[in-house]
């Protein structure tokens, strides 16, 4: 006799204990108590949640069904009916693809960072993670994340979309904070972004993408000590369109606020790429300023936001044609803050393709574990067959702006040293080949850096190589691969100050001779590389 319990479980894709003794009883005809015992005494093929509901439910599935579409949409659902807070943290992440970096986890999951009665994303996540629905994965280009649970493999792959999505997500957030300061809605030096490293915006107990307070006469309360300013609070997502579920952990958020006596008035806005007309609604009816880009910029830039995360996107895996950067940096340079994140993220995919031209094979973002824990990132990892591997670091600042030292530092003294003991213990392939480890900056290095990088790089024992390229000679390197507009676009929006190029364009006007910058750069040989090489065991 077939079994009734895993027969309904199969059609659900899961269910709440209590609603399958309810469907045993109205589909079936088994009695109350019989129904109670069914599910009481189901098979092993039946695993449980081990995360409570009220009335002492547990939710059921089939464990062969376990992370499928069905299971995860069954779930969601059932815990947003409890108005569970691991209900919002989860729609929030598949809202996301089923991966979210850990930090943007505390803004996106809807839960306060720290508020009386109310669990913490830290709680949340770890009692999630105990459970069996969420863990940490180590994702290339990107860091930690919080996803669904599965194979880490299974994850690794998202890296450049999720990437992707994040440097057009920090573009908009410098056009919105420059948008608001402009028209006077927030104050000007004190709109807080989500930034990498940095502490995350904040409003009453809650965490934002974006925040600042406003004194806008209508957000200002009056009170016996003066005026009480108000806020503005913005979550921002790109990608897909934003459903009803999807929006629920925002919507939470700003109720939650509402809340807060101490709080003044809050406009709280929310962009997204598109929204579905469920979601649409429903934000209008909770009062949220439901925004996009194109009706906050333009269809202009909202077409350039689109093209740089299919760019960033694309070039991870294959070479793109330099006049699509070049594009991408002419739309959305207007946008204060636009070309600094531009910049940082571009490099490398030009790096990247200039080293195609020299050996074919190249792959961003490779994530090195050694069995001891260890683990680095490297930026462009370039190899010849059967004979050398070239590991890449890049750093792609503004012109005349200097790398910190501890980033060269750690360079030396972690990625480098980490990165031969997987070559020559752990990867095969590589055991035997040549290595050459490379710095490449459109920055300045100190004279200490410098010195710091040939004084380390003699006293290692191991047999490699190691090479600094500095702005001109990145430029050089360019330039071999007979691409022009690549050297073109690595020049002008990489390597020339702002101010020379407006300098540049007056005297062509007046007919004036070129700066010595730019005489500079034009005369240089190929091979002035201003390199440093150590060459080990030579």
């Amino acid at each position: 006799m077939e079994d009734l319990v895993e027969q309904v479980l199969a059609e659900t894709g899961g269910s709440l204990s209590s609603d399958l003794a309810r469907i045993l009883v109205e589909r079936h005809g088994l009695s109350a108590a019989a129904a109670r015992q069914r599910v009481v005494r189901r098979s092993d093929a039946v695993g449980r949640l081990d995360i409570p509901f009220s009335r002492n439910s547990r939710f059921l599935y089939l464990k062969c069904y376990f992370g499928s579409q069905q299971y995860w949409e069954q779930l969601t659902k059932a815990l947003m009916d409890s108005r569970s807070a691991y209900g919002l943290a989860l729609a929030a992440i598949r809202q996301r693809g089923g991966l979210i970096p850990v930090e943007h986890f505390k803004v996106a999951s809807g839960a306060p960072l720290k508020q009386s009665k109310h669990l913490s994303p830290e709680t949340v996540y770890e009692r999630m993670r105990q459970a069996g629905l969420l863990d940490t994965y180590d994702i290339p280009g990107v860091g930690p994340c919080i996803g669904l649970k599965r194979s880490s493999g299974e994850w690794e792959w998202r890296g450049s979309e999720i990437r992707a999505r994040l440097i057009t997500e920090s573009i908009l957030l410098h056009g919105i904070k420059n948008w608001l300061r402009n028209l006077g809605l927030g104050s000007y030096e004190k709109v807080q972004l989500r930034q990498p490293g940095a502490k995350l915006p904040q409003v009453g107990t809650l965490a934002w993408d974006l925040s600042a307070p406003s004194y806008v006469a209508p957000m200002v309360q009056w009170g016996s000590n003066g005026p009480k300013a108000g806020f503005i609070a913005c979550d921002i997502l790109l990608g897909e369109p934003v459903t009803a579920e999807g929006l629920s952990p925002f919507i939470h958020k700003c109720t939650t606020l509402r809340s807060l006596a101490k709080v003044g008035r809050t406009m709280n806005v929310f962009v997204a790429q598109e929204y579905t007309k469920d979601a649409f609604i429903l934000a209008k009816r909770y009062g949220i300023m439901p925004a996009t880009p194109e009706s906050l910029f333009g269809k202009d830039v909202a077409r350039a936001l689109i093209a740089v995360m299919e760019i960033i996107n694309r070039a991870a895996h294959t070479a793109i044609d330099p006049t699509h950067f070049e594009e991408v940096f002419q739309r959305l340079g207007s946008i204060e803050g636009a070309m600094a994140n531009l910049r940082g993220a571009l490099f490398e995919f030009l790096v990247a393709n200039v080293m195609r031209t020299k050996c074919g094979n190249v792959e961003l973002n490779r994530l090195i574990r050694l069995q001891s824990g260890q683990k680095v990132e490297i930026d462009v990892v370039a190899w010849q067959p059967n004979k050398l591997v070239t590991l890449i670091e890049c750093k792609g600042y503004a012109p005349y702006s200097q790398v910190p030292d501890g980033e060269i530092e750690d360079w030396l003294t972690k990625t480098i040293p980490t990165a031969v003991t997987y070559a020559r213990k752990a990867h095969p392939d590589w055991s035997n080949l040549e290595l050459r480890f490379e710095l490449w900056t459109t920055g300045k290095l100190s004279e200490e850096a410098k010195a710091f990088i040939a004084e380390k790089a003699e006293v290692r024992p191991q047999k490699y190589t190691v090479a600094l390229y500095e702005p001109n000679a990145v430029l050089a390197q360019a330039r071999e691969t007979g691409d022009k507009t690549l050297a073109r676009v690595l020049q002008k929006y990489f390597l020339e100050d702002p101010f020379r190029v407006t300098e540049r364009a007056v005297r062509s006007r007046r007919g004036m001779p070129k700066s010595i910058f730019e005489e500079y750069l034009v005369t240089s040989s190929p091979d002035d590389h201003g390199t440093i090489d150590v060459d080990h065991g030579a």
